[in-house]
């Protein structure tokens, strides 16, 4: 019987392929990243209430395809096994980004692409259904005027027509899965329900509904923390409540500005059957262990070469690992393993990075956590 995506694809216990890398971290010895994210575009056509990317980054640079491929090739040869085309701007852009989706496949590696979705034409909807194994839309409004509203751009009917077009010409093969987003605040909480219409409309392989990213990416809070709980709660339950065939996500997202409060610092201790034990009122296990010893399974290359070693960090110099550069003889290889990237490490692995981190390796470093304990009493009960 073929397993849904929430079994393979989105399943919490898929860093366990990894589990020579994570032991070598806790080891302490050197590991190239499993992924790669790869700019190879810093122009976006919109401009997004609440973009994640740092102001003032997205300087219209196309990266050369032959750097790109230097650079593929090379992650390749160290063992990287995934790329995806994320930030920095908006992928889709590229004049040749259908090419650079097929070089990345040719070189075996698993792809995924997260986009707007306004630039899908008909060469690049080929290429993405052959080559990615994932695409994500991010729709954000669910309604021509909410996502010119959001996205400060008025292209919802091509947007919606080229996800149809990609659906189409996926058929009825498993890859690329294929999702909407949408990012609402408190004020937009009435659009809940449209988000679910369009789902079931479109027919994608899912539809993930959160919070938007605030503090931690640069701006302030839409919405006072006794709203941003509000506006979850009713996501969960609108959400809760839909009975159709669409597999439907929420996100739980907590601003830091909501951990300020004392009752949100605490731990809620729950034995129970179902044995919720320890359970935390914090974002992600950084809050409360200020470590992420995971923090060397990720990096990104921005469309200007640098490099930095988490999607959150992108932009903020301190925490660059330095500058690919061919026509110097700094490959992606001498920056990955150099001395800069050694600093910027330790400084993520202390968590000093806490302030922008939206948590995307929190599963990886609980696992790192444990393995690290030197004794591991009732391991041998089962």
């Amino acid at each position: 019987m073929t397993s849904s995506i929430f079994d393979i694809e989105f399943s919490p216990h898929k860093y366990l392929v990894h589990w020579d890398r994570l032991n070598a971290l806790v080891r302490g010895e050197f590991v190239f990243p499993v992924t790669m994210e790869l700019d190879v575009s810093s122009a976006c056509n919109h401009r997004c209430l609440w973009c994640v990317d740092p102001p003032g980054s997205h300087e219209g640079v196309f990266m050369p395809v032959s750097t790109a491929r230097k650079i593929m090739e090379e992650a390749k040869a160290l063992g990287v096994l995934s790329i995806v085309f994320k930030g920095g701007g908006e992928s889709t852009l590229h004049p040749r980004f259908d090419e650079i989706l097929k070089i990345a496949d040719s070189l075996g590696f698993e792809v995924g692409l997260i986009t707007h979705g306004g630039n899908l034409g008909p060469e690049l909807i080929d290429a993405a259904t052959k080559c990615c194994d994932y695409v994500r839309v991010s729709v954000d409004g669910p309604t021509p005027q909410s996502r010119k509203d959001i996205h400060g751009a008025d292209d919802f009917s091509s947007m919606i027509e080229g996800v149809k077009r990609m659906l189409v010409s996926r058929g009825t093969k498993r890859h690329p899965v294929i999702g909407l987003t949408f990012c609402l605040d408190y004020q937009r909480r009435n659009l809940i329900g449209n988000c679910l219409e369009l789902g079931e409309a479109l027919k994608p392989d899912y539809v993930l509904i959160r919070p938007p990213f605030c503090e931690e990416v640069g701006f302030p809070s839409p919405h006072t923390p006794g709203e941003a709980a509000a506006l979850r709660k009713e996501m969960r339950e609108i959400c809760g409540g839909y009975s159709g065939s669409l597999a439907v996500m929420v996100g739980n997202w907590v601003g830091d500005k909501e951990l300020e409060k004392d009752f949100m610092k605490t731990e809620q201790i729950l034995a129970r059957r179902d044995l919720r034990i320890g359970e935390h009122k914090y974002n992600g296990i950084e809050h409360r262990t200020h470590r992420c010893p995971a923090s060397s399974l990720l990096c990104v290359v921005t469309a200007t070469g640098e490099v930095y070693g988490c999607c959150c960090l992108r932009g903020i110099k301190e925490f660059t690992f330095g500058r690919i550069d061919y026509d110097i003889n700094k490959d992606f290889k001498s920056v990955i393993s150099g001395s800069q990237r050694n600093a910027a490490i330790e400084m993520m692995n202390r968590a000093e990075c806490l302030k922008y981190c939206t948590h995307p390796l929190s599963k990886p470093n609980e696992i790192m956590e444990y393995l690290s304990k030197p004794e591991k009493y009732h391991s041998s009960f089962i």
